[in-house]
């Protein structure tokens, strides 16, 4: 009997380590679900769309925006050869569906799909002009989105779009004229497309030193010059922007710490 009860305390404890240890794997997959809801520009110009067959179909080249930072559009190159003869489509980003994970390495993974075959991809309607006007042409768009199958979310008004790639690596500058660092990143939201935060870099060389500090994206100011070279101005000190919270490059997953979200937006509040 003395035996038994033995044997059944060893099994209980044995159930009540492994039901520790799989709360805290859970608690530890939670966290990493939670780092991973934001996603960035990085992780997606350059990266592939897959179709339902795990094919990749094409890769993100670029990412049009309306002026207050909602993603509209994928630009992606269909049919030529190593990138030579590409034409170009603008994938409605509601027909894309982005999920991330955290790897065990603590890094971010993102992959996109899109319910549509490489020869749809192909037969979709093409930007044909240099400055993209087809994007604020309503009849151009409307046929566009039926293609893809998605509501029209858009106006077509002239100038209300903005890519990302014009505002990439362009100088801000704070009040007063000064440069208060380069447009390195934006932090998207993928959860209703919109643009949280753009990631500033400032310092270093060749990247190695520099330091990453998140401004919230409602705070930035795009305009263009007589040379239709585009300007970024935020209503801030350059003081004021070195003493917000830094981020690391590879996710900026500090972002996904709630107080330092709201110290930042409190920063800009005042």
């Amino acid at each position: 009997m003395k035996k038994n009860c033995i044997r059944f305390a060893a099994l209980a404890l044995f159930a009540s380590l492994a039901s520790g240890i799989a709360t805290a794997e859970d608690t530890t997959q939670a966290k990493k679900d939670a780092q991973a809801k934001m996603v960035t520009t990085t992780q997606i110009v350059g990266a592939s769309i897959y179709n339902a067959n795990d094919e990749a179909i094409t890769t993100v080249d670029d990412i049009v925006m309306t002026q207050d930072g909602k993603v509209m559009y994928l630009l992606a190159g269909v049919g030529g050869f190593a990138g030579v003869g590409e034409s170009q489509v603008a994938i409605p980003v509601k027909a894309v569906n982005c999920e991330c994970r955290m790897t065990e390495e603590d890094t971010k993974e993102c992959r996109m799909t899109a319910s549509i075959t490489a020869e749809k991809l192909q037969a979709a309607p093409k930007i044909e002009s240099d400055n993209y006007s087809e994007l604020n042409n309503q009849s151009w768009i409307s046929q566009n989105n039926s293609h893809f199958s998605v509501d029209s979310v858009q106006d077509a008004k002239r100038g209300s779009l903005m890519q990302f790639s014009k505002l990439n690596d362009v100088m801000a500058k704070c009040s007063q004229g000064k440069e208060c660092g380069q447009v390195d990143d934006f932090v998207i939201d993928p959860a209703n497309h919109q643009v949280k935060y753009v990631i500033l870099g400032r310092g270093g060389a060749l990247s190695i030193g520099e330091t990453y500090t998140p401004v919230p994206f409602a705070a930035l100011e795009v305009s263009e010059n007589d040379d239709n070279e585009v300007q970024v101005s935020i209503n801030q000190t350059s003081k004021i922007l070195k003493s917000l919270p830094k981020v690391t490059a590879g996710g900026y997953n500090e972002l996904e710490n709630e107080n330092v979200r709201e110290m930042i937006e409190e920063t800009f509040e005042k």
